[in-house]
């Protein structure tokens, strides 16, 4: 029996998907346990660790966003807190974010573009990393798709279902984290510029963001009375950050974001890995011109009329999706107070992934697309060879480790917070996660002179032989502390690097 081309074709497609969400898959659970727990994953595990009640308490209580919380609570009941048995939740949500993801694309284009964009949503480094961490991001970012998704499919068919799931998922995302109300922004504007076209369901609409605004007021209403008795008065104009870690973005800050979006930080893709890429395309796309002749200036003319034909309404709906995010909080940061990191607006990130996979099957007739896939597939090796193969993350497990191999009777152990003193406990409670003989709550100060050191030093070791120092390195910045300025009473002994943290064994007795 002859099978049709359009069934034929459904089933490549489908071949396809599956194989991209198991790539998918594969690249998120990969050694999804190997790094330890950095500081923010072990304040959430600790957290969805205790009891139901403490779990109540803090949604409760604080301005913390509950849903990821309750489902880490309910996750880590039923499968455990190691590393690989939480972030597993992330990993699954990554996972179907890529689903969703080619769903988008179907629906605004077509099934192909559906595809890349899924493609490399899934190859991206920085979903990788997000997927792999026991925090909101990945389960933020799928409510958001799902949210996009119900509204491509409301304004198509114009079913009260697919508007009341639109609306469901949208007032849940602000209940992930949130941000999820610069993302409504978007999609609110696109209406907007659909008013006319979209008489008949205008008051539906509306009615839609009334029940969002409703929904949502109890959480903006608790994180601006938060940020409202944190944030000094002389933070009006930028200058201080809402929390002391978070620098004012600078001008390129958007731009790096778009870069880092795929490749985690551009400092993770050598040039070399850049010069291959670059080396293929150029090679490739030579012998395609010269295997196509005349045909290929044809193909040119073509694509330049293809490229007139995307500025539509749906073009609008995706950059707008992908602008609000980045663009309210970049402005917000300079004109209120700093708000503006790469993971904050992480739903904006499909969409900068939808218009790349409509780049290029747009310009398939000039760039064969899968010379633009290797390509891709070439840059973003680079960055998860460096992923898998290096540790990124902080070192605590390592830390500990350390200690705990060559600490001897009658040592002190005490902590550094470096820059950060808010998160005195929480860096405590880091480094006692793997290490639970830790029960000293002696704090050192490392931004002092060498006399102020060696005072605290001093404190922290009384009647011990020798103390061990551990302190938080990290910087946001991109600086790593160290001690600069070492108190000339007390040698050191050792020191030790990891990623975040440095160890310092001071003699206490000479």
């Amino acid at each position: 029996m002859r099978v049709s081309l359009s069934k034929r074709e459904g089933t490549l497609i489908a071949i396809a998907l599956i194989a991209i969400l198991a790539l998918a898959a594969l690249l998120r659970f990969a050694d999804i346990g190997g790094e330890s727990y950095w500081l923010d994953e072990i304040i959430m595990v600790r957290l969805t660790g205790n009891g139901f009640d403490t779990v109540l308490q803090e949604i409760t209580g604080t301005d913390r966003p509950p849903v990821y919380v309750l489902l880490g609570y309910a996750w880590s009941q039923l499968f455990g807190t190691s590393e690989a048995a939480t972030r597993s939740l992330s990993a699954l949500a990554g996972v179907a974010a890529i689903g969703v993801m080619y769903l988008i694309g179907r629906e605004l284009y077509r099934r192909e573009v559906g595809l890349l964009a899924a493609l490399v949503m899934a190859v991206s480094a920085f979903q990788v990393w997000y997927s792999q961490e026991y925090r909101y991001y990945a389960v933020f970012e799928l409510v958001v798709l799902f949210a996009v998704l119900f509204y491509l499919l409301w304004l198509k068919h114009g079913h009260a279902i697919d508007l009341i799931a639109y609306t469901v998922f949208s007032a849940l995302a602000a209940y992930v984290h949130t941000y999820a109300i610069f993302f409504y922004v978007g999609l609110g504007l696109h209406f907007l510029t659909r008013w006319q076209a979209q008489a008949s369901k205008r008051w539906l609409w509306v009615a839609s963001q009334v029940l969002i605004i409703i929904a949502v007021l109890p959480r903006i209403i608790s994180t601006f009375t938060t940020v409202s008795t944190v944030i000094p008065e002389n933070t009006v104009g930028g200058g201080t950050p809402v929390v002391d870690w978070l620098p004012v973005p600078p001008i390129y800050a958007p731009l790096r974001t778009l870069i880092n979006f795929m490749f985690i930080q551009r400092s993770y893709l050598s040039w070399s890995v850049i010069g291959v890429g670059a080396a293929v395309l150029v090679v490739g796309l030579l012998a395609y011109t010269l295997t196509r002749g005349g045909a290929w200036r044809d193909d040119v003319r073509a694509t330049a009329g293809s490229i007139r034909g995307l500025f539509d309404s749906r073009l609008t709906l995706v950059i707008l999706w992908l602008i609000c995010p980045i663009g309210i909080t970049f402005l917000l940061s300079h004109v209120f107070a700093p708000m503006y990191l790469d993971r904050f607006v992480i739903t904006a990130a499909p969409a900068w992934y939808l218009l790349i996979a409509l780049a290029m099957w747009t310009l398939r007739r000039v760039v064969p697309v899968a010379l633009s896939v290797v390509v891709l597939l070439i840059l973003i090796t680079g960055v998860l060879w460096t992923y898998y193969t290096q540790d990124l993350k902080e070192q605590w497990r390592e830390t500990a480790a350390f200690i705990d191999e060559r600490i001897q009777p009658g040592d002190a152990l005490a902590l550094s917070y470096g820059i950060f003193p808010g998160d005195a406990f929480n860096i405590r409670d880091s480094f006692s996660w793997y290490y639970p003989a830790m029960t000293s709550d002696c704090f050192v100060d490392v931004r002092g002179d060498s006399a102020a050191l060696a005072a605290q030093i001093s404190t922290c070791g009384r009647q011990s032989d020798r103390l061990w120092l551990v302190v938080y390195a990290s910087n946001p910045e991109g600086e790593r502390l160290t001690l600069s300025d070492l108190p000339d009473q007390y040698p050191l002994v050792e020191a030790q690097d990891f990623v975040g943290t440095t160890v310092y064994l001071f003699d206490l007795e000479s």
